[in-house]
């Protein structure tokens, strides 16, 4: 088991809005070099039945897939459980070409974000949701980053 240093976030990140996606993205102010930790955060872990029963709760009373925003930020964690990522873990965008990885410390309820590729000022920080998420969420826009 992966064991993670104490919460934090990397001073060379910066949030801004993402064209492609329609939604925020993290970005890089400054060199990150492969294999460094830029962010660890804690995690809400709940027993995945909670989702799925909310979501069908959601549904009955004609909520659409695409207005349920929990389910998005959402992440497996282990066999039974999800977790819901604090800090800015959550907003990280997908790539097929990703530059960071998720690191899970499921002890300490810790999720952490390393550089598998150099990380360039003002290039936004992908990160790859596996490969078959986007099909268990048709209702959101994959693009091409």
């Amino acid at each position: 088991m992966q064991s993670l240093p104490h919460p934090f976030k990397d001073e060379r990140l910066y949030i801004d809005w993402c064209t492609a996606v329609d939604g925020w993205g993290i970005f890089s102010k400054g060199m990150i070099e492969a294999g460094t930790y830029f962010e660890v955060a804690p995690v809400i872990v709940y027993p995945k039945a909670f989702i799925d029963t909310a979501i069908w709760v959601a549904k009955g009373d004609g909520m659409k897939d695409e207005d349920y925003m929990l389910d998005r930020y959402s992440l497996s964690w282990d066999r039974w459980g999800v977790a819901i990522p604090l800090g800015w873990i959550g907003l990280y965008n997908h790539s097929d070409d990703p530059c960071s990885m998720f690191v899970s410390d499921t002890h300490q309820k810790l999720l952490g974000m390393r550089a598998i590729k150099d990380i360039y000022p003002e290039q936004q920080i992908t990160v790859s949701y596996g490969k078959d998420w986007f099909s268990r969420k048709p209702y959101i826009k994959k693009a091409d980053l």
